[in-house]
């Protein structure tokens, strides 16, 4: 522990806690192995170099999602089986704990490798190459050497890309893992009281991890961000990961490098915005976020279509709203690059049926620029809206929305998230729905409301398909994403009309939201009543 130079084999550490070949999110290893390899993980992830770091986020992903309880795909629909997880390990006190470990254990590897090590390399090789232009020889060697030290990174990040895209559970899990740091704010180590946007559950998994040995005499991860300046540079480091005109994206596939893609670049040409992958499909048929141990049809293709281009989106509307204002310019600037993308280009065209309006003569519409740049929008504006009003107060409107719509599709449809959905397997059992409580986020700070029913009332304005979610419309249930989105923004008026709000800011972007919602439905139920004819004619 003293050592701070002593190097620990991490990577082979955590092999020994993985499950075996042919027994997927089985762990055999025994607790005392666990414990003791996460403990010697948290005490060596410190002295990694973001490479080595790189290296360890696909194995760390895979262990986390051991720890889930999954509910059982022959009992539920598509949307349970991909996106819902139980609450067995915030029960038991052991899996609870290495959960939270495993949480921070990501958190601190993607903290590293946003130092960009890639990048750093190929400066070191460009500084090289200045000072040694009299020894090329030497200056050749050690470029191929630096060149060869950034294979496994790359290698290891896109690994990490393509499990994210693929594995709807940990995208979910690790879109949570972003919305908890970017909503945490400093506060007294004697405080009890959870920050606004947090759950009770969430808010404790952050601040008790391990401190970094860095850090200056802390020993909470709350205490290292005890002030705004280092929370303020970590806010930077995770968004400059997300962000779809930078190097990683961590949430969109990689985009093929066929022509038909290259409608953007990276900021260094290794990673692109990765606004279509050819090889997931994910805005074509839907299953970049699709488990392939999962079934799959046309509910899965029309319900995940997107979600890590919606996820990308979500967390940068979400820090517009930051308090910082070097963290909600930078959020304002990649947001509006990521909105332009498209500007004088064309949409790389897939069939996309889940945005098509049935009755049409064209059954397979064309990809929109609202589709390719916001992914899934229904999921998307519900996910900001449960924002704005906070996750337990959305429980009366859930149990409306279940007793009106109870066919599997128009549930899959108002049960859509960006983030994990945590169920009780028995709705009787006091503690597992204390438990399911305890992970409803609180709603946001008011800055944050603003911006999201800003950018909630900007999609309404803007795409005149939002709710038509690919169902039949002249089905009784074809309304279900107007009806859900509406009820949210209905519920959000409802909050701030409460007795002693006084959120004046929040009010004026609420009625203009609601202003657009009703714009928008009557053009929707006009167009059901013309059975299914073009919204935008």
């Amino acid at each position: 522990r003293e050592d701070r130079g002593c190097k620990l084999p991490c990577l082979a550490v955590l092999e020994l806690l993985l499950p075996p070949d042919g027994k997927p999110r089985v762990i055999t290893a025994n607790p005392f192995t666990i414990n003791l390899g996460l403990a010697f993980l948290t005490l060596g992830v410190n002295r990694c170099a973001p490479v080595e770091c790189a290296s360890l986020l696909p194995g760390l992903l895979s262990f986390l999602e051991c720890n889930f309880d999954r509910p059982d795909v022959g009992e539920t629909n598509v949307v349970d089986a991909a996106s819902f997880v139980g609450v067995g390990h915030l029960l038991d006190p052991s899996r609870k704990m290495r959960n939270d470990q495993a949480w921070h254990l990501i958190l601190r590897c993607l903290e590293s490798v946003s130092r960009n090590p890639i990048g750093d390399a190929a400066a070191g090789r460009v500084a090289a190459a200045r000072s040694g232009s009299s020894a090329s020889n030497s200056s050749d060697a050690s470029s191929k050497v630096t060149k060869n030290a950034e294979g496994p990174a790359v290698a290891s990040l896109r690994e990490t890309k393509r499990a994210v895209a693929s594995n709807p559970v940990l995208a979910a899990a690790l879109f949570d893992l972003f919305t908890d740091v970017f909503l945490y704010c400093p506060v007294p180590a004697s405080s009890t009281i959870i920050p606004n946007g947090l759950s009770a559950a969430g808010y404790k998994r952050l601040v008790g991890g391990a401190a970094s040995e860095r850090s200056s005499g802390c020993k909470s991860w709350k205490e290292e961000y005890a002030t705004r300046g280092g929370l303020r540079q970590l806010k930077l480091k995770l968004l400059d990961l997300i962000a779809p005109c930078k190097r990683h994206a961590i949430f969109l596939p990689e985009r093929s490098s066929s022509p038909a893609a290259a409608t953007g670049s990276g900021d260094d040409g290794e990673f692109s915005d990765g606004k279509v992958d050819e090889s997931t499909k994910e805005v074509s048929n839907g299953k970049g976020d699709e488990s392939p141990e999962e079934p799959s049809g046309k509910q899965a293709n029309e319900m995940v279509v997107g979600m890590g281009a919606s996820r990308t989106v979500a967390l940068m509307v979400l820090l517009t709203g930051d308090a910082d204002p070097d963290v909600n310019s930078k959020a304002e600037s990649y947001l509006r690059a990521h909105m332009d993308t498209y500007r004088g280009k064309e949409v790389p065209q897939t069939n996309n049926a889940a945005t098509s309006v049935p009755g049409d003569d064209d059954a397979m519409k064309r990809t929109t620029v609202r589709d390719a740049l916001l992914g899934n929008s229904v999921a998307l504006a519900q996910t900001i809206l449960l924002w704005a009003i906070g996750g337990a107060a959305s429980v009366g409107v859930e149990r409306g929305l279940a007793s009106q719509y109870e066919t599997g599709t128009a549930e899959a449809i108002w049960k859509s998230r960006l983030g994990l959905t945590h169920s009780a397997a028995d709705a009787k059992d006091s503690g597992q729905q204390k438990a399911c409580l305890s992970c409803h986020r609180t709603k946001v700070p008011q800055m944050s409301a603003t911006s999201i029913l800003k950018f909630a009332g900007k999609m309404l304005d803007e795409d005149p398909r939002l709710f038509h979610v690919g169902m039949d419309m002249e089905e009784e249930e074809s309304d279900v994403a107007a009806v859900s989105v509406g009820t949210l923004v209905l519920a959000v008026l409802g909050d701030l009309h409460r007795p002693g709000s006084s959120a004046s800011l929040v009010m004026e972007s609420a009625t203009s939201l609601l202003n657009s919602l009703c714009v928008r439905l009557s053009l929707f139920y006009d167009a059901r009543v013309r059975s299914g004819s073009d919204v935008s004619e």
